[in-house]
């Protein structure tokens, strides 16, 4: 069901410490593509400057999806990572806990502009972005985390 194509000794769009790789080929809802993420030893993009949000917003200059799915979420109040980094920045336009308590960043403006945030269903299935810290080759045999 899921593939680890993004597993090598190379990283292709890296910053800083991580790689980051955009799967628009398999949509998925957020727990199908933080698995995909985990089977890399990754999970769903946290971004933590506005630097690293145009860097994760050009990963997606060739996608013909309109958005992308990241790894904000929220209880409906409290905004945070599923990777579990701190939430020290936030590039939302839209929130909306109704909406849903995930989260995707927009590619292509409409509504609002190109790399703002919105909320969005859990489950809708959408292309998303992994990132995963350079270096690492081999993820611990548990149950990915969810």
């Amino acid at each position: 069901m899921f593939s680890t194509r993004f597993f090598s000794d190379f990283c292709s769009n890296p910053f800083g410490d991580y790689c980051y790789e955009l799967d628009d080929v398999s949509f998925y809802n957020e727990s199908g593509a933080r698995s995909s993420c985990q089977l890399s030893c990754g999970d769903l993009v946290s971004i933590h400057s506005e630097e690293e949000n145009l860097h994760v917003l050009s990963l997606t200059n060739s996608s013909s999806s309109s958005r992308v799915r990241i790894g904000a979420r929220t209880d409906g109040t409290v905004k945070y990572w599923v990777d579990e980094t701190a939430f020290d920045f936030s590039n939302f336009e839209y929130f909306n806990a109704d909406i849903g308590k995930c989260s995707t960043m927009q590619i292509s403006a409409a509504t609002i502009s190109s790399g703002q945030w919105s909320s969005a269903s859990c489950e809708d299935t959408l292309p998303y972005i992994c990132k995963t810290k350079q270096g690492v080759y081999s993820c611990p045999s548990s149950v990915p985390r969810t």
